[in-house]
């Protein structure tokens, strides 16, 4: 097979397993409520728990906490304050996400000793993540990766 060819045919096969993938997270009742957007479903909860109570519950749909990888993922349609996936309660002052990588951009608006959760409060402006007492019962946003 030429290259064009076997260029053609990945695109086709990508495209197949996006389709079969999109399809699968709608038309599954475990997808119900799931949104999807450039690669990853999001679920945003309705009713609000600790941070610990909400990675729990992402990790049981086989999901974790947000992580926010760009600013068109922040800035997307949800709206809410919410929990996301990044914490510094292993080591203080270390911000560290759900997946183990270190936080790569500044947008925390303050930060204090004893609030070691990450909370989001205007989904379209810099610095608009904040931290709060992982005790704190907020709604939170699940995050399930298509492609790893």
């Amino acid at each position: 097979m030429s290259s064009d060819g076997f260029y053609l045919h990945r695109m086709i096969s990508s495209k197949i397993l996006y389709a079969f993938a999109f399809r699968f997270s709608v038309s599954c009742p475990a997808g119900k409520g799931w949104v999807y957007f450039s690669g990853s479903l999001y679920q945003v909860s309705s009713t609000k728990k600790t941070w610990d109570q909400s990675r729990s519950d992402c990790r049981q749909k086989g999901a974790d906490l947000l992580i926010i990888n760009s600013e068109e993922e922040q800035v997307s349609q949800f709206t809410r304050y919410m929990w996301i996936g990044l914490t510094d309660v292993t080591n203080e002052g270390s911000w560290k996400w759900v997946d183990g990588t270190a936080m790569s951009t500044r947008l925390l608006s303050r930060t204090a000793g004893k609030e070691n959760c990450v909370d989001i409060k205007n989904f379209n402006a810099e610095k608009s993540w904040n931290d709060e007492s992982c005790s704190l019962s907020l709604l939170w946003i699940c995050e399930k990766k298509l492609f790893q």
